[in-house]
């Protein structure tokens, strides 16, 4: 059981696991194309480890959007990959717009042998590229759940 992944035309499923790699990585890209010296990959970790409950949660969560709010003021993250990075796990569509904009910021970025899918069914950065590619070709919804 993991997370289906689908576009027009692609579709694969990723581990759970490999989904928070994913999106770590994509956290670190984006870190390096606005020049965050590594402050929203720092950031994204910090918001998946925290375990709080009840008010420590809702005062985590109002600090970590502040902190958001500064990295975006301060270097002009783009808000759909914000979003991209904070969706839920277990379930969004997002327009084909997102696809474009994070097509836009990984570029030419590789992820050398990371699997993010299973050993027997695996899913890999240039997997997760080209279902970007066909959400934006096809004008399709980026899904997941």
């Amino acid at each position: 059981m993991g997370i289906d992944f689908r576009g027009k035309n692609i579709s694969f499923t990723l581990a759970f696991s490999g989904f928070i790699n994913l999106r770590e990585d994509v956290a670190r890209i984006t870190d390096k194309y606005y020049g965050c010296k590594g402050k929203l990959v720092n950031s994204y970790i910090s918001y998946i480890e925290f375990d709080g409950k009840g008010d420590e949660l809702t005062n985590f969560l109002d600090m970590y959007n502040d902190a958001l709010n500064a990295l975006k003021s301060q270097y002009g993250i783009s808000r759909k990959v914000l979003e991209f990075l904070h969706e839920s796990n277990y379930g969004a569509e997002l327009e084909y717009s997102y696809a474009t904009e994070l097509l836009n910021i990984i570029g030419d970025e590789t992820v050398a042998h990371k699997n993010y899918g299973y050993v027997m069914y695996p899913v890999y950065f240039e997997d997760f590229k080209e279902l970007l590619r066909d959400c934006k070709e096809n004008k399709h919804k980026l899904i997941w759940c």
